[in-house]
């Protein structure tokens, strides 16, 4: 594959009842790379030290998965992995392993069971990491699985000093699961994210998510608000409203909906309920209530997002409101530009 071959390749071999053993292999890859493994053979168990290194690891990628599949993984540096290798007929196992990709710390254990039999195959992940940089490793993640295809998979992972979004994380933890049923979220947890600290965790039959968040900082709720809707416009609005809510605490659940999700979210006595999906270049029904103590607001329309994600709403708003004055200064702080509607108030 990629028209390179592997050089220096160097095995030791025995037989062992009729069979040949391997008690060492050593070989130098395209990518600057090089593979160690050697151990010990006790019946139908195999079980040694494994070192790996590829300084060009996307030359490697290329050799080993060809230019297409290769493409779709963007190593920027290099790929250093060691452990312990164990395989029986049923059961292989990478165990106390220790890697370095993409400048992030990663330990912990791999185990394939059922490794012969590919359709029922299970991959079981337990791994911690530092340092991760998630916007630059979960493009790598979500290739990777589309490469797995059908494989099932578990994973716990627990991640500190990292980041996302291009803001700190001090700690995140995530369980996850890909089964014949597709891909799962089953836990996530958010340790100040650029003041933002999250719980998720999966709920019903439906494969909805219930959440309870807190926000503490404008810049890590702006981000994380733009990451998920993909309108910077729409950040900016939702975050000048925030601020003077801070700290902002929020729970509710997201259920998955044919092009997109639907959010349910209190928040003291505030509640929204909308429905969301890829906001850029894309026009969104609206249905929505939005409560306050003393407001409520229902709104049916469309939000419309340009490509590059400029948000032109175009509702009919039905107001009930206590004070309108409250809610003038309430639309005035949330926004400085000019916010078209149409509508009808009731006052009180």
């Amino acid at each position: 594959a990629g028209g390179q071959l592997m050089r220096d390749v160097r095995a030791g071999l025995r037989t062992q009842n009729g069979a040949v053993a391997m008690e060492r292999l050593e070989a130098r890859l395209p990518g600057r790379a090089a593979i160690t493994l050697s151990g010990k053979n006790e019946k139908d168990r195999f079980s040694g030290p494994l070192s790996f290194a590829a300084e060009e690891p996307q030359i490697f990628a290329r050799w080993l998965l060809g230019e297409e599949l290769s493409a779709k993984l963007q190593w920027s540096s290099a790929l250093r992995v060691k452990g312990t290798v164990t395989y029986t007929a049923d059961e292989m196992s990478l165990s106390d392993f220790q890697a370095l990709v993409e400048n992030a710390r990663v330990s912990g254990k791999l185990t394939v069971q059922g490794w012969r039999d590919r359709r029922n195959s299970v991959l079981q992940a337990n791994l911690e990491a530092e340092g991760v940089n998630f916007d630059a490793t979960l493009p790598v993640a979500r290739s990777v699985l589309a490469l797995a295809g059908d494989l099932k998979f578990t994973l716990n992972l627990l991640a500190t000093n990292s980041r996302f979004l291009n803001k700190p994380l001090k700690r995140a933890s995530v369980t996850a699961a890909q089964s014949e049923g597709g891909f799962r979220l089953q836990n996530l947890t958010l340790d100040d994210l650029d003041g933002i600290s999250l719980i998720a965790k999966g709920s019903g039959s439906e494969k909805g998510y219930e959440f309870s968040a807190e926000a503490i900082r404008d810049s890590g709720f702006a981000a994380a608000l733009e990451y998920l809707s993909g309108s910077a416009d729409l950040s900016n609005i939702a975050t000048r409203y925030a601020v003077s809510h801070f700290p902002l605490r929020f729970a509710g659940t997201l259920a998955p909906l044919k092009n997109g999700w639907r959010v349910l979210a209190k928040s003291g006595d505030a509640e929204l309920a909308l429905d969301l999906g890829e906001l850029r270049d894309a026009r969104q029904p609206v249905d929505a209530v939005f409560r306050l103590p003393s407001t409520e607001i229902a709104a049916k329309g469309e939000f419309r997002f340009g490509a590059e994600g400029r948000f032109e709403p175009q509702l009919m708003l039905s107001l009930k409101t206590a004070d309108l004055r409250k809610d003038f200064a309430l639309a005035d702080r949330a926004s400085a530009n000019v916010l078209p509607a149409q509508g009808s108030a009731t006052l009180l």
